[in-house]
Parts: structure tokens; sequence; C-alpha cells
């Protein structure tokens, strides 16, 4: 493709130069520089649209590791507020959404309706690590933090310009996740990419990871015994 473009590129630089010289009119010289100045202009929006492009694969491995420091905190924060912490199903079941100014709002809907701002540093990390709206008018992401007896499930929802930037992303990121879900050998990382999964639905991308406790803490413990 870059040998055709070069080549393309020649053709045309003699086809003008001698245009100027059998003295071509104004309007003529113009028509024939029209076309590459647009070819110009999409391969500049092109090379802007790559080098904006986030890491994929960096994205998710800031993830991981962003999970890998919040489990603790959240294994930590139930086990202080054993006493207080009871629901019909889960220990807490909170919900976080973060808007352009990176204010909160926090809600209960099921447990016992504790939280707490020591999770809000780690929130704060994922809604950077990926792609979201940057309408100020609009909710840009929801985090959901759910701890039972059993697991921790962190659901993120990413709300996207439209429809087809959200599938975009999904696309992307479920491919780099099913390459790291082969390659990765950390125990921790390899646990939190095999129990998380992408979807998306409109212009929202979700994300689900469902860690499961006794697998954790068992790494844990051996971990602070090394």
């Amino acid at each position: 493709m870059s040998n055709r473009k070069n080549y393309n590129s020649i053709v045309f630089l003699t086809v003008y130069l001698g245009l100027v010289l059998v003295g071509g009119s104004a309007q003529v010289l113009a028509q024939a520089a029209t076309p590459r100045l647009f070819d110009i202009k999409t391969e500049i929006k092109f090379k802007v649209d790559l080098d904006n492009k986030p890491d994929d694969e960096q994205a998710l491995s800031d993830y991981s590791s962003v999970l890998e420091d919040l489990y603790p905190l959240v294994r930590e924060f139930a086990a202080r507020n054993i006493d207080k912490l009871h629901g019909k199903d889960y220990e807490f079941d909170c919900a976080v959404d973060i808007y352009p100014n990176t204010s909160k709002k926090y809600f209960c809907p099921d447990g016992s309706g504790i939280y707490s701002s020591i999770f809000f540093p780690a929130l704060d990390k994922i809604n950077k690590t990926f792609p979201h709206t940057i309408d100020r008018d609009k909710e840009q992401v929801r985090i959901n933090l759910i701890l039972s007896g059993n697991f921790l499930l962190v659901k993120t929802t990413l709300n996207q310009d439209s429809d087809e930037q959200a599938e975009s992303y999904y696309n992307s990121y479920n491919s780099n996740l099913s390459g790291l879900k082969l390659r990765t050998k950390g125990y921790a990382k390899a646990v939190i990419y095999e129990n998380t999964s992408f979807s998306f639905k409109n212009n929202q991308v979700f994300i689900v990871t469902r860690l499961p406790r006794a697998a954790i803490d068992e790494h844990l413990v051996k971990t602070n015994a090394q």
C-alpha cells in the first residue's frame, strides 16, 4: 500500500509540473492539486486516529493491577465491619457513578448499605484506564462492587458516544483479553483474566469480573508467607 501511494505521488508530481511548464491555468492547476490535498488530509487524520488509539493490552494489564489492589481493601473492609455487613445475599452491593468532574454518587440497593471512600482511588484508576464518553452532560462510568461470602464481583459500565464506538471497543478489548488468557503466567492476573468478560449493548461497554474469594484468599496467604 505504501509503495502504491509513493508511486501515485510521483505520478501526480510529474503531471503537476508538466502542467506548470506548459502554462496551465490556475483553475486547471487547482483541480490537479485538489485530489492530493484531500489524500494528505485523509492520511493525517488516519495517523492521528492511530496515535490516539489506546493500548488495549496495557489497559487490561492496568485493570488487573487495580483489582489486585482493590481486593485486599474490600476484604479488610468486610472484616472490620463484620457486625454491620449483613443482607440476604450480599455483604454489600453498591454502585458508584463517576461524572466528568470526577464527582461521585454511590448507592447500595442491596446488603447493609455501608460503603467506604477507601475504594475511590481504585475506581478512579478504572475510570482513567478505559475510554468513555467525554460529554459533560452524561454519566461516564458506573462501577458496581458486590461482595458475597464466595466472590467479589466488579461490573464496569462504560458509556460511549455511539453504538458503533461501543462495538469497536468491545471487539478490540475482547480480542486482546482472549490472547492474555492464553499467555499470562502470573497467578493473580491469570485468575482475573479468566474470570473477566466483555460485552456491549447499544452505546455501552460492560466489563464484568467475578473473582472467587477462596482462590484469591489462598494466593494472598501464600504471597504474605513468602
